[in-house]
């Protein structure tokens, strides 16, 4: 049931929202606690990070971080929507052979403002140049999803190991 009706309420628009507050995005982490806590019959005070594990739940910052990339991967592999897609550029060639890098970076847009630092472009790129190279080089959608998901949850349970 919470993964039905209250979950996809939280996580609505959720990449829309990058300029939400700690304390925000705290309170919406206790709400998905209070549902691990329900669906598990747990006490107020019980630990709940196994049963997130087991769960397979992301955390409010990582599923939106989740949700931001799918979106971003299927605007680089299908050009659209289209004013997203001309914000984005690729690092130039000559570049990437300057670091031997691999050929899915973005290159950071400019920006002056606090506002645009919270906009999707900056959030995205940042978040996706973060990634290890065999993610941001999956050749399907289903692939790339499993693959981030597995790396959130590395990432969230296993700090240590994720890089």
């Amino acid at each position: 049931m919470a993964q039905s009706f209250l979950l996809p309420v939280i996580y609505y628009a959720d990449s829309a929202f990058l300029d939400t507050t700690v304390e925000l995005t705290n309170k919406l982490d206790r709400i998905q606690n209070a549902c691990i806590r329900f669906v598990y019959g747990l006490k107020k005070f019980d630990h709940v990070s196994p049963f997130r594990s087991e769960l397979e739940w992301l955390s409010f910052g990582l599923s939106r971080d989740y949700h931001i990339l799918c979106l971003l991967f299927n605007v680089l592999r299908n050009s659209s929507p289209r004013y997203l897609y001309n914000r984005l550029q690729s690092v130039p060639s000559y570049v990437l052979q300057l670091r031997s890098g691999d050929g899915h970076l973005l290159l950071f847009p400019t920006h002056h403002t606090n506002f645009y630092t919270n906009s999707f472009t900056i959030h995205s790129v940042r978040i996706w140049n973060a990634l290890p190279t065999e993610i941001r080089s999956s050749s399907t959608y289903n692939n790339f999803k499993l693959l981030l998901k597995r790396y959130l949850l590395r990432t969230l349970f296993h700090p240590d190991l994720s890089s």
